[in-house]
């Protein structure tokens, strides 16, 4: 429909080959509308993906002397307890969604969780808080077939064993999918373990 000369709305006859045109336009548009807003948010994707936070000194001292740790440190780690003794940082900050207790679980790195566990923080540390994918320090140490840290944090009394991730993954299911035959084995024997109630 388009005006007439004396205001009157008139329809348009357009042939074929215009309205051909026209529809061809208009789904080029749709096509770009959607192509933009699938690389926005991306076609399949079943999680977001985090934001990443910017540490500040203090923090970033702390990731680095987790990092840096030797796996096989059983817990006299002097650089790590002199930024902790030093500055005094709240423990439970968190990098790329996760907690530093969490990236030395999830890292094998024994004697930082044994350090992270006996040093006396302002605040008190939350051994229980879950990374953005939902799964504690047990859960990560689990996947990662670390006996050890999963017997270290068994013993901690807010330690929840069957606690899931996001997704379901349970301690015990990570086990048996990674093929940590030892770990298993003991998460087997625990009584704790694979109960739910």
């Amino acid at each position: 429909m388009k005006p007439g000369w004396d205001g009157i709305k008139v329809p348009v006859i357009e042939s074929g080959k215009e309205r051909l045109e026209r529809l061809e336009g208009q789904w080029k548009a749709e096509a770009l509308a959607a192509a933009a807003k699938r690389k926005k948010e991306g076609p399949y994707l079943r999680w977001k993906p985090p934001e990443v936070e910017r540490l500040g000194p203090i923090e970033l001292a702390v990731y680095n002397c987790i990092m840096k740790n030797d796996k096989t440190n059983d817990g006299d780690d002097n650089e790590l307890m002199y930024v902790l003794n030093k500055n005094e940082p709240d423990v439970n900050f968190t990098y790329c969604g996760q907690t530093p207790f969490f990236i030395a679980c999830n890292h094998g790195k024994y004697g930082v969780v044994q350090l992270l566990l006996r040093w006396p923080h302002k605040k008190p540390m939350d051994i229980m808080k879950r990374s953005d994918a939902g799964e504690t320090p047990f859960l990560a140490a689990c996947r990662i077939g670390h006996v050890r840290i999963a017997q270290l944090l068994l013993q901690q009394p807010d330690m929840d064993p069957n606690a899931r991730a996001n997704d379901g993954r349970t301690a015990l299911w990570c086990a048996c999918i990674k093929g940590h035959r030892e770990l298993l084995q003991w998460l087997l024997d625990s009584q704790e373990i694979g109960f739910v109630d």
